[in-house]
């Protein structure tokens, strides 16, 4: 907000919300009260005190162990590095209008409210209606998706996108954990896998490293085909969602021929949303009409202007029926724009459906005549698989083949032995040289990635 880029912000702070602050700046001096969770400092006799209550870390196995949730990432590990993080420009009012500060850390990122004194300590600025904080991820390491467990066989634009609506949560010894993806699926038999894709069962993770996938993994380990990992939760194509900026472009079976059809487009809370002039006047709720083909064999097709829906996650209903889900995000303000994370409030008993209890960040206390707003701080988590590609090795002088391995490996930053079938140590491949490939040589066609290392 307006004030805030005269404050100053002590040196000692910054691993907390970062150094956006000047310390030292005209009128004021600062100190901790609590450096994991207050911060207070002075501007011209009047004292601000900032308590945590939003934290997202992000997460990835190619920087640090797959065995648990590190509380700090190696010494080396930025976020920064990999994604820029920015509020949308709706986020950045509710940010001015709350008296909410937000910062990049290296783990992620982290919004601070000011609170009040009392009994009980609540937002200077009370929080009692639904809103929602969004935040654009764009990618700044364009090897990322080279070194991570992530499609790219993507066949339409997709966007990640995280909230606390997730409910996904993991309990480690006397720690719970809060993801905002997707809770990973199960095994499925009739699910056509392909090597690298992700599933949880008995308690841990596990990765499809050859095919054909014809049983569930076993306790003891899995069988040949699958490599178990950790016990987490990571980040897989389910928490994709196809992506529209201004239009819209409906093409479908013509399930009524020659008569009229309705377009209907909801909010994640079930909110009719108008789209514009070719809303049906006289209606309760703005709905848009088409006319399908007389003939039955043409495709029903329809565009609907999106340029009045705000930024956000909508359905898509034909006569009544969801056809689709979609997030609208406008490109040219966005245009490198590649996940957005969300973090929703909503008051209890006012919408459907709710952010799950261990998900929210504000209590509104126990009278929902009179609302309290206390802050309830979350750390939430997102974590990404490294890739594992076969690994193999090519002459520097003519590119001939001398050696592949028989099984993927992960690829990652810290070092472990490799070795070909004569005891012989190879050098580890970097993230750029990655090629995706099909083995049509056996039974059943295979995509494989593989890392090209010359030697």
């Amino acid at each position: 907000y307006g004030r805030s880029s005269r404050l100053a912000w002590p040196q000692n702070s910054l691993k907390l919300l970062t150094n956006n602050f000047v310390p030292g700046a005209q009128g004021g001096s600062g100190k901790i009260i609590n450096q994991n969770l207050n911060i207070s400092y002075l501007y011209q006799k009047m004292e601000f005190v900032y308590q945590r209550l939003v934290e997202l870390r992000i997460w990835h196995d190619y920087f640090s162990s797959e065995d648990l949730i590190p509380e700090r990432a190696p010494r080396d590990y930025e976020v920064n590095f990999l994604f820029d993080i920015q509020p949308s420009d709706d986020t950045r009012k509710l940010l001015a209008n709350y008296r909410l500060l937000w910062r990049q850390t290296p783990y992620g990122i982290l919004i601070g409210t000011e609170i009040k004194a009392g009994n009980p300590t609540q937002t200077l600025i009370k929080i009692e209606e639904k809103l929602k904080f969004a935040f654009v991820l764009s990618l700044k390491d364009p090897y990322l998706l080279n070194y991570s467990n992530l499609p790219l066989d993507l066949n339409e634009p997709r966007l990640y996108v995280f909230d606390n609506f997730s409910g996904n949560k993991l309990s480690l010894g006397r720690t719970r954990y809060l993801f905002l993806s997707k809770p990973m699926e199960g095994y499925n038999p009739g699910r056509q896998y392909k090597i690298g894709d992700l599933i949880r069962a008995n308690n841990r993770t596990y990765e499809v490293k050859d095919l054909p996938v014809e049983s569930a993994p076993g306790p003891a380990g899995g069988q040949a085909e699958w490599r178990p990992g950790a016990n987490t939760q990571y980040v897989t194509r389910n928490d994709t969602i196809a992506t529209y900026d201004k239009v819209y472009l409906y093409k479908g079976p013509n399930h009524q021929p020659g008569t009229d059809v309705t377009f209907q487009v909801t909010d994640i809370f079930g909110k009719v949303i108008p789209l514009g002039n070719k809303n049906i006047p006289g209606l309760d709720e703005p709905v848009e009409l088409a006319h399908s083909p007389q003939d039955p064999a043409r495709e029903l097709e329809h565009s609907l202007s999106l340029g009045n829906l705000p930024m956000g996650r909508y359905s898509l209903n034909l006569s009544g029926n969801p056809i689709d889900v979609f997030y609208r995000l406008e490109k040219k303000r966005h245009p490198k724009a590649w996940a957005v994370v969300e973090f929703h409030y909503t008051p209890p008993g006012n919408a459907n459906p709710e952010v799950p209890a261990n998900f929210a960040f504000i209590d509104p206390g126990p009278n929902p005549s009179e609302p309290l707003s206390i802050p309830m701080p979350k750390v939430f988590h997102l974590r990404f698989k490294n890739r594992s590609t076969f690994w193999r090795y090519l002459s520097a002088k003519d590119r001939s083949e001398i050696y592949t391995k028989g099984e993927p490996l992960p690829i990652q930053k810290a070092y472990f032995e490799v070795k070909d079938d004569n005891n012989v140590v190879l050098p580890h491949p970097t993230v750029t040289r990655i090629t995706r490939e099909i083995d049509d040589t056996g039974m059943i066609d295979k995509e494989k990635f593989y890392s090209q290392i010359y030697i």
